[in-house]
Formats: C-alpha cells, structure tokens, sequence
C-alpha cells in the first residue's frame, strides 16, 4: 500500500475529523442475548448495549484486526470503536479503508500488541468529498467480499460433505467393522513399513550438494500425489545413512512433527527417499490399491491424533502405530470406486479454492484501486 497525492474530487483529513474514536468497556455480568465483541469476534453475551453498530477496530491481542458490527452491542475494552460523524464520511467506506490501511501495523511491537485512539485518530485519509461516491465504492467492495464469503461457506460444506460420504463408504475406521466392508487389516499385512533418516547437516557438501534424490519431510507431505520436495540428497548420503530407496506409489504418513503435522500424508509420485519422521507403506498386495491406503489413512487422522504419544517434546505416533493401524480392505474394485468418488470431491474443492483465491485477488486490487482514486467510480447525477 502506498499514499498518493488527492486525486480531482477528493478531499483529505484525519480520522478525527471524519468520526468519533472510542474504547469499549468492561462487559457488565448480566445475561442476555447482546454481543459482547472482543478483538476477533464475539465473546459472549450480555443484557446491555454501550455500541449501537459500526466499526470495530482490535485494540489489544489482535490489535489492528477490523470488523464492521451491524447489530447493535456491547464493545468490550479490547476493541476500539468508531462512529462516522454525520455527513462527514459513508461508515461503509471508512472501514473499507481501515481495513485496507493494514492497521496491524501500528501496533505496538511487545508481548500484548496494541493499538491506541490516538494513531486512528491520527491517520490521514484521502477520500471523495461525495458521500454518493463513497457508497458507490463500498458497494462494490462489499459485493466482491460476499462472494468471498460465499465460496468460502461452499468450501467449508463441501469438506464436511466430501468427508461425512467417504468415512460413510469405508465403513468406521480403527478397528470397528462395518457391515459392507467385512474384512479389516492392518497396514503391517498390507505391504512393507520402512522409514528413513536424516544425513549430518555438517557435512552439507557431501550429503547435500548437488544431491539428485528428492528426500522428503514432514513439510513436503502434501495430502496428494508427491513429485517435488524442498531437499535432496546425494548417493553419498544414501549409502552412508541406508536411506530408503522408494518406488512411486509408496504411501507416507507423518508420525510426528507437531499436531500440525502428525497424520498428514502423501503418495510418492515418483522415486524418492524419506527422512525418520516419516513412515512409508510400500504395498505389494496387488488386491490394494495404494491411493485407496493413502484415503483411509486421510480419513483416520483424527485417529492418530487419538493416539499421540506424549513421551517426547512433541507428540508423535510410532512405527508400532503405523503397522497396527487396520483399515477395511474391500474389492479392488470398490476400492477404485471409492478413490474415484474422493478425486471428483477434491477437484471440486480445489477449483472453489482457486475461485476463492482469485476472488481475495480481485478484493485487493480493488481496495488498491478505488481507495487511492487510481480508479474512479462513476455515478449517474454525481
């Protein structure tokens, strides 16, 4: 973001000058159905309102973080809240223009980041001295924000739904049977478990330089087919650390790594070797299809996070784990069926994410664009 000169038409000022800069209050303890608003969101509720609706700017915590409140609430002490004068600013266009000022910025650097009353109050902002014309640009801002928001409520559906209808296809994992897929097994009867290992980082010029090997890590695993890794090794290295040599169509799960990371898999798309936090399924039971493996282990994830063990800094599963952990081992055919249902779910997640992206692309330019006056609006009668 940069500030330009006021373009024909606009006008500059202070915040202060536009609108009314306050900090909310410590919620009274009465229960009742009004909002109490805190930096990020709600956080609870009260009887009494101190904010009839407006702008809401996070004053400790998520200090910086904007929110415009439509109803009216209670504006707890970790908010700012500001209220546009009369027929000095269109309330719309002034948070857009907040929110495009990256308010975080301000905030103080320390252990509780904040922002105080008087830096809004201070900034400067350039803006088109008719209120017709800023509706018109808040307008638009928030047609394309309600798109965003609407893709990203279709995203959030769409995952429940994908995973509610494939957990419902492979039956309940982890041990309980379900009544079409009679047969469980566990991953130690499936195919081969192996894992790999790290080679000495002081030693970078032989184990690492100019390495052709991809060597994957916790933060390579993608939950998709793996062609490409961040590092690799050298034939050095392999010999010298017994590194793994895996075919593609290997599965790997990450056994540990933070809960960020415990579970997350991959399927090797080509040939690869692996670090020690990773376990690789190298199956050789042509009645399984190893993409089938790579859903099942997908959908029990929340399984492994069960299962966690804590005798490290970080939790983690174990090879024991890995090799126990039983799966339902239908067909090869259903099991190709149900990989085939999982891609179209995936293809429609993953071109609503691409929208997504292009739409908050689109948002942000706009922001660029019509909040400077690089671009003008044009309203019929203005």
């Amino acid at each position: 973001m940069r500030e330009e000169a006021s373009p024909a038409g606009w006008t500059a000022a202070t915040v202060s000058q536009l609108a009314q800069v306050a900090t909310g209050s410590a919620p009274p303890p009465h229960s009742g159905v009004v909002p109490v608003m805190g930096a990020n969101g709600k956080i609870g509720k009260t009887g009494r309102v101190n904010f009839q609706g407006g702008i809401l700017i996070g004053r400790v915590g998520a200090a910086g973080a904007t929110h415009y409140q439509q109803e009216p609430c209670w504006a707890s002490d970790n908010v700012l809240t500001v209220t546009t004068k009369p027929q000095s600013a269109d309330p719309r266009f002034l948070y857009w223009w907040l929110t495009w000022r990256n308010l975080a910025n301000l905030a103080s650097r320390t252990a509780q980041p904040l922002i105080t009353q008087t830096q809004v109050r201070k900034l400067e902002i350039s803006y088109p001295a008719s209120l017709v014309k800023q509706r018109r640009i808040a307008e638009i801002l928030d047609s394309v924000e309600e798109s965003t928001r609407s893709t990203e409520r279709l995203l959030d559906k769409l995952a429940v739904t994908a995973d509610g209808t494939l957990r419902s296809l492979l039956g309940q994992l982890a041990g309980h049977t379900a009544e079409s897929l009679e047969i469980m097994r566990p991953l130690g009867s499936i195919g081969r478990i192996r894992s790999g290992s790290t080679p000495s980082r002081a030693l970078h010029s032989r184990y690492y330089a100019n390495g052709n090997l991809p060597w994957v890590k916790t933060m390579d695993l993608n939950e998709d087919v793996l062609t490409s890794t961040d590092e690799r090794i050298t034939d050095a290295a392999v010999a010298d650390y017994s590194c793994p040599i895996l075919a593609p169509m290997t599965v790997l799960i990450a056994m540990y790594g933070g809960w960020a990371q415990i579970g997350r898999t991959a399927i090797l798309g080509r040939t690869a070797t692996i670090n020690q936090a990773i376990s690789a399924v190298e199956i050789h039971d042509l009645t399984v299809d190893p993409s089938y493996v790579q859903l099942a282990l997908q959908l029990g994830r929340r399984y492994w996070k069960g299962i966690a063990a804590s005798t490290r800094k970080d939790p983690n599963i174990t090879r024991a784990d890995v090799l126990a952990f039983e799966i339902p081992v239908p067909a090869i055919d259903k099991q190709r069926r149900i990989v085939a249902v999982s891609k179209v779910a995936k293809a429609r997640i993953k071109a609503e994410q691409m929208k997504l992206a292009k739409l908050r692309r689109i948002k942000d330019g706009l922001m660029e664009d019509l909040l400077t006056g690089r671009v003008r609006v044009s309203v019929e009668g203005a």
